[in-house]
């Protein structure tokens, strides 16, 4: 079981910073990378957890689509807020795989490591992610003649407490979900040969 850090001055003082958890001393985005590393969960409200569901139709055949998706490298090309992606383990089968990526929403920097678990070409990809919000990401594929049916699937938690508060989880999650839509807008665009629909 992770280690439950209790509110008080105690916690504040020990990462330096005040009450209100302002940035006297690390940023939030920094305390939650230092928590996640050591394993440290956090008590006054537990893990909030979100969900994104979001699907589009693109004009493009469905093996187009998932190699599309099946490249980090390309992730900053159509990612909104992707700066970069890093340290890319890629082998033939997949599963396991891994890579880091390096994005910024709210003024905060996340730092979230992916690894494959689920790898079915052209249907199904799923990567567990871990760092400042832990969760899954998931892309499914269908094929409708010519075009390709593409659902996303997200499930993340982010720390509650104080933590949530310096990071306000119902914009972070507004701003996530608009993340997703804008990222298939931007698949489609960079797909699409024709007439694309969503919803």
């Amino acid at each position: 079981m992770p280690e439950q850090v209790e509110a008080g001055a105690g916690c504040g003082q020990s990462f330096g910073i005040d009450r209100a958890w302002g940035a006297v001393g690390q940023p939030p985005h920094a305390l939650l990378r230092w928590a996640g590393a050591h394993g440290i969960g956090f008590g006054w409200e537990g893990l909030t957890m979100a969900e994104i569901h979001n699907r589009a139709t693109v004009d493009a055949p469905i093996e187009k689509v998932f190699d599309f998706v099946d490249d980090p490298e390309r992730f900053p090309t159509y990612v909104p807020n992707v700066d970069r992606v890093a340290d890319l383990v890629r082998t033939e089968k997949r599963l396991g795989d891994s890579f880091r990526v390096i994005y910024k929403v709210l003024g905060m920097t996340f730092d979230e490591k992916f690894t494959v678990t689920e790898y079915q070409r052209p249907n199904r990809l799923r990567s567990a992610f871990a760092g400042g919000m832990n969760g899954t990401f998931a892309w499914s594929f269908e094929r409708e003649g010519e075009q390709t049916r593409v659902n996303v699937d997200v499930d993340y938690q982010m720390a509650g407490g104080p933590i949530g508060k310096a990071v306000d989880a119902l914009l972070l999650e507004r701003t996530n979900e608009k993340t997703i839509e804008h990222l298939l807008q931007n698949m489609q665009k960079a797909l699409t040969r024709g007439a694309i629909s969503t919803g």
